[in-house]
């Protein structure tokens, strides 16, 4: 299945982009970090005078349910979500989410919507989409005003980003404003058809029209992805500037 006419023109951010960066070029940006990308040596360091500290965690500073209201307040749709004793009692499987800031594969379960109203009706979840033994999700990567693309399958038995991975770039990427972050990444999975009349489960839509969000993550990796071989070090890092001079450091 092709994944390069994968068209998210429709995702569109409400966000207003400003006129003006609440930074000015050439302010230095220092970097926070407790995991190592490719490009971080090519950030000022802390001690100069005027530096940004730009903050990157491996463990988001925002939870689950704050990035799924960020997604859905810029008019991106993504799955239901919610509470495990509100989801509709026809719903099959959900993504129980164990620890609500956890990135990566990390800290969410996938079982039996019954199940999880007999073990943690009030914990957050998601309705499970896709198929099993099938992982795939699609990566929109932005890196201050460049995008890019990528198709994430895996072995798993449903998490596109845990086992043996394969990261496909596509052919899409470009130059603009999406969400105003310096830095993110935002997981979409294809919709998926609901089930006949006999119960088994319908076929992956084929126009992805209808991808649907999972993650908002704020401190992607970027090295071991196909990106790391597109821009150097020194480009990364100034791209990663660029969003922080315009838009300031988590601005949600």
């Amino acid at each position: 299945m092709s994944y390069e006419h994968l068209d998210l023109k429709r995702v569109q951010t409400t966000a207003e982009i400003p006129t003006k960066a609440k930074h000015p070029e050439g302010t230095p940006v220092s970097l926070e970090s407790d995991f190592i990308d490719y490009y971080d040596h090519w950030f000022d360091l802390s001690s100069t005078p005027g530096a940004i500290p730009f903050t990157r965690y491996s463990v988001n500073e925002m939870t689950r349910g704050q990035a799924f209201s960020i997604l859905f307040s810029h008019h991106i749709q993504t799955v239901v979500t919610g509470l495990v004793k509100y989801m509709d009692r026809d719903t099959d499987l959900v993504v129980v989410y164990r620890d609500l800031q956890a990135h990566r594969g990390e800290g969410k379960e996938l079982m039996p919507w019954s199940d999880a109203m007999a073990v943690c009706p009030d914990a957050l979840c998601s309705k499970f989409e896709g198929i099993l033994k099938d992982a795939v999700s699609i990566r929109h990567l932005q890196v201050g005003q460049q995008w890019w693309r990528m198709v994430y399958r895996s072995d798993d038995l449903w998490r596109s980003n845990c086992g043996n991975v394969k990261i496909e770039m596509t052919s899409m990427s470009g130059a603009g404003w999406w969400l105003p972050y310096p830095l993110y990444a935002v997981d979409f999975v294809p919709h998926r058809r609901p089930a006949d009349p006999y119960g088994r489960y319908g076929e992956m839509v084929s126009d992805f029209e209808q991808l649907l969000a999972v993650d908002l993550n704020l401190s992607p990796q970027i090295g071991g992805t196909p990106v790391e071989a597109v821009r150097t070090p020194k480009e990364m890092a100034e791209l990663v500037k660029i969003g922080v001079r315009r838009w300031g450091v988590h601005p949600y």
